[in-house]
């Protein structure tokens, strides 16, 4: 057969082409894995760095959690008996002439009682549910804060309910004023009733230091 250098070209480009195909095809196989395993990498950085704030998040939730149940048992361990008293301070000799009553409905209740002219606590009452007691007090203006225990158990007159405690203000004065008569004198105001439940609603809440400011 005589030699044909043409058909010998052409076969070559045949070839050369055939080849440069399959480079080509395998070039893009490894430049596609290589991007997919960039792909995968990256992911799993992502989701490795996200997992530790997800740990945390749920770690901090979890001892939180943790420590609202250990207060709450602590409360409960030191739970006393809540009993009525009425607990004097005032500070000065003059006759208790005046009378306040207080009441306890459906709560227990603290209340305390200030002396309006020297802003110092005259009185503290611990006081039952369905309760009453009376104040004896000098002439004087007062003023009146309840403590209310929201579901928590007593602790003691330093703590009383703990965290479930919740202060009132009165929003009332009790004003014990004498006037001078031809006869004598009248006593005004002497048989106060204080803080019946109707108008728990309607008073101001106010801070544990303003329950017990100034004592």
């Amino acid at each position: 057969m005589a030699y044909n250098p043409k058909k010998n070209k052409n076969n070559n480009q045949v070839v050369t082409t055939i080849i440069g195909l399959v480079v080509t095809v395998v070039l893009a196989y490894y430049i596609s894995e290589f991007i997919k395993s960039k792909r995968e990498a990256s992911a799993t950085l992502v989701e490795n760095m996200s997992k530790p704030d997800n740990t945390n998040e749920q770690n901090e939730l979890i001892r939180l959690k943790n420590l609202a149940e250990q207060k709450q048992l602590q409360e409960k361990q030191n739970a006393v008996p809540f009993k009525k008293k009425v607990m004097y301070f005032f500070r000065n000799q003059e006759p208790a002439v005046g009378k306040i009553t207080f009441e306890a409905e459906n709560y227990d209740v603290v209340f305390t009682v200030r002396d309006k002219a020297t802003n110092k606590i005259a009185a503290v009452i611990q006081l039952p549910q369905d309760r009453t007691a009376e104040l004896n007090v000098p002439l004087g203006d007062y003023s009146v804060n309840y403590a209310l225990p929201n579901g928590g158990t007593w602790q003691g007159l330093e703590n009383l309910w703990g965290t479930f405690t919740s202060y009132h203000d009165s929003n009332k004065d009790f004003l014990i004023s004498r006037e001078n008569t031809v006869n004598g004198y009248v006593i005004h105001n002497s048989g106060i009733k204080c803080c019946h439940q109707t108008v728990v609603a309607s008073n101001r809440h106010i801070s544990k230091s303003e329950f017990f400011g100034g004592s």
